[in-house]
């Protein structure tokens, strides 16, 4: 499971389920309990961040439009060797939300968007270190 390191609650479970779907989905490596792996992905949420692409209209002052940004750091190493398979590297996962009824639902319905812009990252960062 991925460390939070954010004020933002309850991203670790995202994440950390979009990168296990998106390994079983590639397929070229398997999920194992870390006793029996041979590499151990460990991993951090740094960084949360709303950022406003666009205001109302008639009021500039009121977001329409804001990108979703979470930065995760991860690493793997060799279980057994404790060599490192994947230097510490920091993958940034984005989505843009528009604002509709309110703002706290719109960011909601973009979280698995954003975890899996991550795990899409991430796995690839694997499978071509592997």
């Amino acid at each position: 499971m991925f460390r939070n390191r954010t004020l933002r609650p309850q991203l670790e479970a995202q994440i950390t389920n979009a990168i296990i779907k998106g390994l079983q989905e590639d397929g070229s490596l398997r999920i194992e309990s870390e006793p029996d792996a041979d590499v151990v992905l460990d991993g951090d949420i740094i960084r949360y961040e709303r950022n406003t692409l666009r205001f109302l209209r008639n009021d500039s002052r009121v977001p329409r439009e804001f990108e979703i940004a979470i930065t995760v750091r991860v690493e793997a190493k060799d279980r057994r060797t404790g060599d490192i398979v994947l230097k510490s590297t920091e993958v940034t996962g984005k989505s843009d939300v528009f604002i509709g009824a309110d703002q706290q639902s719109a960011e909601f319905q973009a979280l698995p968007l954003v975890a899996d812009d991550i795990a899409r990252k991430v796995v690839g960062l694997l499978v071509e270190n592997w």
